[in-house]
């Protein structure tokens, strides 16, 4: 995870250049927007995609029922942890999970340990905390949510996830004309994203991810700084490759990599 996390991160220092321009412009300016300018656009478009490598959920289902590794590029989808069947806190990277699980066979009965051979859903409420480190920047996040993951028994084929994530997001950048903090707090949904085994081979076939930010950063150059609070609404549409479309507030598209975590904006 932790070369997935810098990737993404550095994404976003990419993005820094451009605010601390701003900040060269004078006095300290608070300059709520409703609309997004570029500038905007692109952190959140970088910061859902430091969001997807930062937050990737573990899951104590057995990894050869899976067959995945650590290059599985699915945002929020559960990534297999060792030993698998006992644990309720795991690591991934610098970033702990307390995971409580429930195992369900096909007639939606709950049952008490998980079986590769009737388990076919895991319910999991989780909770996370952990920090991401890059270069020229570091961040920390916190995140809670809900996990319903089909497809784990022996015979099935593909993978489903259905999520609902909340994630705050803090981070800091330095580049040659200065630094930028950021807050963010996030409300995230993952629907009906399908992904065929061996999952590490494979990247999600369809299926969305939607995020909806609240960004407050502060920038800070040699002649003064700008603080901003923005809002964006981000939709990641899954589509079988590693370059899958991001749309921010409707309007602004991206390009996310799934392999490397960089966003890339194209046409309309």
């Amino acid at each position: 995870m932790s070369r997935h996390s810098r990737l993404a991160l550095a994404a976003s220092l990419s993005l820094v250049v451009t605010v601390l321009a701003l900040a060269g412009c004078g006095t300290k300016v608070s300059a709520p927007q409703n609309a997004l300018d570029a500038s905007q656009s692109n952190e959140a478009a970088a910061e859902v995609g430091m969001m997807v490598y930062a937050g990737t959920e573990p899951s104590p289902v057995p990894n050869s029922l899976v067959a995945t590794d650590p290059r599985s590029p699915a945002p929020m989808l559960a990534r297999p942890a060792t030993p698998a069947m006992a644990e309720t806190t795991i690591t991934n990277g610098n970033v702990t999970w307390t995971l409580a699980v429930h195992w369900f066979d096909a007639g939606s009965n709950e049952q008490p340990n998980y079986d590769p051979a009737t388990t076919v859903r895991m319910h999991a409420v989780s909770r996370a905390t952990g920090s991401v480190t890059g270069i020229n920047g570091s961040g920390t996040l916190h995140s809670g949510g809900v996990l319903d993951l089909s497809g784990i028994d022996q015979n099935a084929a593909q993978l489903t996830t259905n999520a609902t994530r909340n994630d705050t997001l803090s981070w800091t950048a330095s580049g040659p004309s200065g630094s930028i903090s950021s807050l963010t707090h996030s409300t995230g949904t993952l629907a009906n994203v399908v992904e065929a085994k061996p999952v590490n081979q494979n990247y999600p076939a369809s299926g969305t991810g939607t995020w909806d930010l609240d960004v407050n950063r502060q920038a800070q150059g040699g002649a003064g700084s700008v603080s901003e609070h923005f809002t964006a609404h981000v939709v990641v549409t899954f589509n079988g490759t590693h370059l899958v479309p991001l749309v921010v507030n409707n309007t602004q598209h991206f390009m996310l990599d799934l392999d490397t975590g960089m966003v890339t904006q194209v046409p309309a």
